[in-house]
C-alpha cells in the first residue's frame, strides 16, 4: 500500500491512500477472476470495449467511459466485442462519503475530461511506482482526483448501459435469488430448481459474468453479510445462528477461509476503522 496523509480538501471526502495504478492492454479473450476488496477502484476504458459485472449488474463499457467500484462490491471484467481493450485501473482509499451516484454505472467522458483523467492517472502512477521520489505528484494527484470525481458527479449523468441479453438477465436473477436466500445456506440444486434451469447452465453463467463458481460467489455474499453483522456488534454465535451454520466453530472455519483470519481477530483489527467510518 502506498499512502500519504493530508488534510481533507472537501467536507464530503478526501483521498488519503493509493494502492495500485495499472495500465493494461488485453487481448480479445481476456477475463479476470471476480473479486471484492475494501477500497475503491476506478476502471477507465481508453480504447476498445469491456464487459463489467458489479454484484448483480452486467454493464457494457465502451471507449471513453469510466466506472467506479465501491468497497466490498463484487466485480469482474472481460474483453468485449472482439476488441483488444486498453484499460486503466486505479485503486484508492478515502475518508468520508463519496457521492452514491458515482457507483451507479459507467460515465461517458468528454474529450476534455478524458485528457484530465489521463493526466491525473499519470501523476498517481508516478507516485505509486516511486512514492519517495514523487511524493508531490501523489499529493497533487489525490487533490486533482477528488476534484475530478466531484465534477463528474455534478456535471455528468451515468450512462446506464446494462446488458439486456438473455444470459445477462438470467445471471442477474440468479444473484437476486442468492441474495434473498443469503441466510438459508442455499445449495446449487436448490438454486437450479428455484430458477428452473440446469446446474451446468448456472455454472456457465457464473464463469462468464463473475469469473468464479456460483458456490464461491454465494460464499462471498454470506461472508460479506457476516462482516456486516459483526460490524454491527453481533457475536460470533449470533452470526453463526443467523446464517444457519451448523455450529459457531464451523462458521469460524468458514470465515477464516474467506478472510484469512478468525472472526474475533478480524473484528479486533478492523474495529478502529469501523469506528471512524
Amino acid at each position: 500500500m502506498y499512502e500519504h496523509m493530508r488534510k481533507p480538501i472537501t467536507r464530503q471526502f478526501s483521498i488519503n491512500s493509493f494502492f495500485t495504478a495499472y495500465d493494461y492492454n488485453w487481448n480479445s479473450t481476456y477475463q479476470s477472476e471476480g473479486e471484492a476488496h475494501d477500497f475503491w477502484e476506478i476502471v477507465y476504458v481508453a480504447s476498445g470495449a469491456v464487459g463489467v459485472t458489479e454484484d448483480d449488474r452486467v454493464y457494457h463499457v465502451v471507449e471513453g467511459n469510466i466506472l467506479l467500484h465501491a468497497p466490498m462490491e463484487f466485480h469482474n471484467i472481460c474483453s468485449a466485442e472482439g476488441t483488444h481493450p486498453h484499460v486503466v485501473i486505479l485503486s484508492f482509499d478515502a475518508t468520508g462519503e463519496l457521492p452514491k451516484s458515482l457507483t451507479e454505472g459507467p460515465f461517458p467522458l468528454s474529450n476534455e475530461m478524458r485528457a484530465q483523467y489521463e493526466s491525473i492517472f499519470a501523476d498517481v502512477k508516478a507516485f505509486v511506482d516511486d512514492p519517495e521520489q514523487n511524493k508531490t505528484q501523489g499529493q497533487e494527484g489525490a487533490d486533482r482526483l477528488a476534484s475530478f470525481l466531484l465534477r463528474l458527479n455534478r456535471r455528468y449523468r451515468s450512462e446506464l448501459s446494462l446488458m439486456k441479453t438473455g444470459s445477462a438477465i438470467e445471471y442477474t436473477r440468479l444473484v437476486e435469488t442468492m441474495n434473498k436466500a443469503i441466510y438459508e445456506n442455499l445449495s446449487l440444486e436448490e438454486l437450479a430448481a428455484a430458477r428452473h434451469i440446469s446446474i451446468s447452465y448456472i455454472k456457465q453463467l457464473f464463469k462468464r459474468y463473475a469469473g468464479i463458481s456460483p458456490k464461491a460467489y454465494y460464499a462471498r455474499l454470506r461472508c460479506t453479510e457476516a462482516i456486516r453483522q459483526l460490524q454491527a456488534g453481533s457475536s460470533v454465535t449470533e452470526v453463526s445462528d443467523a446464517l444457519h451454520f451448523s455450529s459457531p466453530s464451523y462458521f469460524s472455519a468458514f470465515f477464516k477461509k474467506m478472510t484469512g483470519q478468525p472472526p474475533a481477530r478480524y473484528v479486533r483489527q478492523r474495529q478502529s476503522e469501523w469506528e471512524t467510518e
